[in-house]
């Protein structure tokens, strides 16, 4: 259990070991653009040009039934024939008319084309969202396409792991290497309390619900014989102790209660619901909205000053996002002395002592260790004991 105030700093790099996309990540081209770890951008950029098309809207319906199967077999894009791409491009259209409500909806070219200008030169899909203010369809659609783009990944996640069964090889990932840690030396008796300790925070700056989902099953195979209540408490005071500074797809289903976006679900079938489709985008934030509201905001910068320790994983050190989570001063009554450290397993140093100036200048007296070239797994693995140790 830890007992020092801990707050886990949690970026997409974390998410890749289950195949979800980075955000930043480029370093893949459109001839292959959906091997594991590409980046999110590039998932919306074939998706734009998929959109953009010549081929009418509504010629699939011609074979409907049969297109459909496929696409529920399939659930994302990746292994579309021209039938399901239009398909999938119907959809959009639809999607588009319910975002535009009583005024008239722009043609999917027009909006593609809007929301694919620039993207090529932007860092991450968050940031180049953030610019599309005064694009209003190209920026909601940029939001339900990574709503689609995350509905996918989870989906084929769900597939890997839930109905195929364990794999060993994500027993290792980071995800799993924090849970053993939260784990450690809790008993069933006691994991209502023990397992999320107060002293622990998750901040994350990730739309996919992995970390939630694999707790989840983790928190089942280890603790088997607990009643199905306590796993419903143990779900809610996880969400409660995790920000999504981004928003989030969707919350995990609890008993009885339906999501508008189950993880693992089929994205045909949310693309099929153009209500839900276009009400799970609205909860996605770029940079400068944040989904976090004034409250929020302020309970992550009070959490981070009241912190023993800081640990990034998988973090890219965006300037921008750094600074939104960092408090602007200690708060009263709190101790200056802390220890931040964490990984920066592909981050160039220079983003790297970039990243100690800003943190510096906004934290007195803390000990700064941003050495960590090397994935979470390894990092987790390597800290386990420290990150048990009172300090």
């Amino acid at each position: 259990m830890i007992s020092s105030r801990t707050v886990f700093v949690l970026g997409a790099g974390l998410s890749i070991d289950f195949s979800l996309p980075l955000a930043t990540k480029t370093d893949t081209d459109l001839v292959h653009p959906f091997k594991s770890g590409e980046g999110l951008k590039w998932d919306i950029i074939h998706r734009c040009h998929l959109l953009m098309r010549d081929t009418p809207i509504g010629v699939y319906e011609m074979d409907y039934e049969k297109q459909t199967r496929i696409a529920k077999r399939n659930g994302g894009i990746r292994q579309w024939d021209g039938g399901i791409e239009n398909l999938f491009r119907t959809q959009t259209h639809k999607l588009l008319q319910k975002m535009a409500g009583d005024q008239t909806a722009p043609s999917i070219r027009e909006v593609a084309d809007e929301l694919l200008s620039g993207l090529h030169y932007a860092p991450s899909i968050d940031s180049h969202l953030a610019k599309l203010d005064d694009r209003q369809f190209a920026q909601k659609l940029g939001k339900a396409l990574i709503v689609d783009s995350i509905a996918e990944y989870e989906f084929n996640c769900f597939q890997r792991l839930e109905e195929h069964g364990s794999k060993p090889e994500f027993f290792g990932t980071g995800i799993a290497k924090l849970f053993s840690i939260l784990s450690e030396r809790v008993e069933s008796s006691s994991v209502d309390q023990d397992l999320f300790p107060s002293t622990v925070r998750f901040v994350t700056f990730n739309y996919d619900r992995v970390l939630e989902w694999l707790f989840d099953r983790a928190m089942r195979e280890t603790y088997p014989k607990i009643e199905g209540h306590r796993f419903d408490f143990l779900r809610k005071k996880l969400s409660t102790q995790t920000h999504h500074v981004f928003g989030r797809i969707g919350d995990l289903e609890e008993s009885g209660i339906e999501q508008k976006v189950s993880f693992g679900a089929n994205p045909h079938e949310l693309r099929n619901n153009t209500s839900s489709w276009a009400e799970t985008a609205d909860s996605i934030r770029t940079y400068t909205e944040s989904a976090l509201d004034l409250r929020g905001a302020q309970t992550i910068r009070k959490e981070m000053s009241e912190a023993q320790r800081i640990v990034f994983l998988g973090f890219a050190f965006h300037p921008d996002t750094l600074t939104k989570i960092l408090p602007s001063h200690l708060h009263p009554g709190v101790a200056n002395s802390k220890k931040i450290t964490g990984t920066t397993f592909g981050v160039p140093a220079a983003v790297v002592d970039q990243a100690t100036d800003i943190i510096r200048s906004h934290m007195q007296d803390v000990e700064i260790d941003l050495s960590g070239n090397k994935p979470a797994s390894q990092f987790l693995s390597e800290n386990f004991n420290y990150l048990h140790q009172p300090r």
